[in-house]
């Protein structure tokens, strides 16, 4: 009776213990809402910002579902999770400028997703994105660091680091990715892209529909790898090492937004530590190799041979925290630059496919500067890798597919001071930033008329342009898929040689054909549309990856 009568007593205490947590929780809740909602309308108070319309109950998630409906948006080309429509996505802040044209010409779009996302300022003016960008370059979004990447890298990468960490780290890996360093591994890019070429040989004569994104990726991982300690994966013909796999699978923990399905997994923080430990155990003693064999080693220098130099000069051992971060950037390096990269190839091959007189015109260039017969291009290039930078007509084909395709959309920065505002550089017109996440939405200003020409359509044409008069004629600033400033994609130089080296082996002997349903879903006109997927952070992936069936052409 006794033991009953204390059972009820606790089971009383436990269910007030949850009341008064679950009254606490509801307060912390509605107080935070009333400081978001606060800080959009008093931009809009204080300032005269031009606003969307604005819910204190929802902030502008009513907005975003309407406009996903009217504009009868496939469900996946949303930001995960399950494909909400009420995230920011790739493509939200393009499509509220088409929607709002008038209150978001001003240059800035305040927008209010919380409590599935951050209240932000999107700037889509290349005039006030330099602003925080390249003087001053604010630091990254805390988030990034602190959340999104923290398990994965520690907030001690290139991408994520801030102040004297990053500026040591920039300045080691810089020499690495020097356009002279990345030429010096073309013959390296050369071997796996014949790889490359052979399957998709093979995929041709077998007939069958294959999902190219997934060719390319395995090729971007198998350049990445050799790029970054010179070690073959060999992704794309053998099974791949452990720890490739380890990564591919660690990357599927990482999110940005509102994610419950990964932040409430118990599991979470056992899966980040087992795969860290794999790839550490995996990638230590290649660091230790480049080491011990840097002044033996022959050829071009790996990035992380770069890393190892200054240890090597001064004769002293690496420290095993300096060990720590290597790994870490390295961790970074393989993610990054082989999902962004295999995804503009993949979109390439569509693009020009789409717009035969361009694919014409591609083909026409590689047969002036490799010779009319494709199986030269081989020995030409081997002859000088340096050809691959006398293609002007290539490398416009490149630019304008990463002008209407970036696979990020845009960088996240934040200001810690209530005083730093940006400015239109033609109205004037000051924009308070303080408390907000600011959004470079390059990929929303390269659809806008006001900044490129004929915007929707596929024009390389428009990057040979010289005339500053001539309309097609690209304004400063206003091409930036790889960023602006100090922080810039370190890896740019790399990317773009290695799509210039796959179409230059690659267009002139087979033709890439969609192979999607009659009814499949479209968005702006076309079938391949950027998606995104939970397991795909930072980049936007292709819709179904692709498929598409293989032609050999005689």
């Amino acid at each position: 009776m006794l033991q009953g009568l204390e059972f009820a007593r606790a089971f009383a205490i436990l269910g007030k213990c949850i009341e008064y947590a679950s009254i606490f929780g509801l307060a912390a809740f509605c107080y935070r809402m009333y400081q978001v909602r606060m800080l959009i309308r008093r931009a809009q108070k204080d300032y005269g910002v031009p606003m969307i319309p604005h819910s204190f109950i929802f902030g502008h998630l009513i907005v975003a579902a309407k406009l996903h409906m009217k504009r009868k948006i496939p469900r996946d080309v949303s930001a995960h999770p399950q494909n909400n429509p009420l995230l920011h996505g790739h493509w939200m802040f393009t499509l509220l400028k088409e929607e709002f044209p008038e209150i978001t010409s001003c240059g800035v779009i305040y927008f209010d997703p919380w409590p599935v996302g951050f209240p932000m300022m999107a700037v889509v003016h290349p005039g006030m994105i330099s602003q925080f960008t390249m003087s001053p370059s604010l630091p990254k979004f805390f988030w990034m660091r602190e959340t999104e990447f923290r398990h994965f890298s520690g907030g001690v990468d290139l991408l994520t680091s801030e102040g004297q960490v990053w500026k040591e780290q920039r300045a080691m890996y810089n020499p690495g990715f020097s356009a002279k360093n990345i030429i010096s591994m073309a013959p390296w890019f050369l071997e796996e892209v014949l790889i490359y070429k052979n399957r998709l040989f093979k995929a041709a004569d077998q007939r069958k529909t294959i999902r190219l994104e997934d060719y390319t990726l395995d090729l971007t991982m198998d350049v990445i790898a050799r790029t970054t300690f010179n070690v073959r994966t060999r992704a794309q013909d053998q099974a791949e090492p452990a720890w490739v796999d380890a990564l591919r699978e660690q990357i599927k923990l990482i999110y940005f937004n509102l994610d419950p399905m990964k932040q409430l997994n118990p599991t979470l923080g056992y899966k980040h530590r087992k795969y860290n430990r794999i790839l550490k155990e995996a990638i230590t003693p290649l660091i230790e190799d480049a080491y011990a064999s840097y002044a033996k080693a022959d050829g071009p220098r790996t990035i992380i041979g770069l890393a190892v130099k200054p240890f090597v000069e001064k004769g002293i051992s690496i420290p095993p925290d300096f060990i720590d971060k290597i790994v870490k950037n390295i961790k970074m390096f393989l993610f990054a630059g082989h999902e962004t990269t295999g995804t503009t190839i993949s979109m390439m091959y569509y693009m020009l496919h789409r717009n035969p007189e361009k694919l014409a015109a591609l083909r026409a260039e590689h047969d002036a500067v490799f010779g009319s017969d494709p199986a030269q291009a081989i020995e030409a290039i081997q002859a000088d890798f340096t050809t691959l930078n006398k293609l002007p007509y290539t490398t416009a084909v490149v630019k304008e597919l990463l002008r209407m395709y970036p696979p990020v959309g845009g960088g996240v920065r934040e200001s810690s001071s209530p005083d730093f505002m940006l400015t239109h550089p033609e109205t004037g017109a000051r924009f308070p930033t303080y408390g907000l996440m600011i959004h470079a939405t390059g990929l929303a200003m390269s659809w806008d008329p006001k900044f490129w020409h004929r915007p929707d359509e596929f024009i390389p044409e428009r990057f040979l342009v010289r005339d500053e008069n001539d309309p097609l004629y690209p304004g400063k600033n206003y091409w930036q898929p790889f960023s602006l400033g100090p922080r810039a994609c370190i890896g740019q130089e790399m990317v773009q040689l290695e799509v210039k080296l796959t179409l230059a082996l690659t267009i002139r002997e087979i033709d890439i054909v969609p192979d999607y349903p009659e009814d499949a879903p479209e968005f702006k006109g076309e079938k391949a549309y950027q998606v995104e997927l939970a397991d795909a952070i930072p980049s936007a992936r292709i819709k179904d990856g692709l498929p598409v069936k293989i032609k050999r052409r005689t």
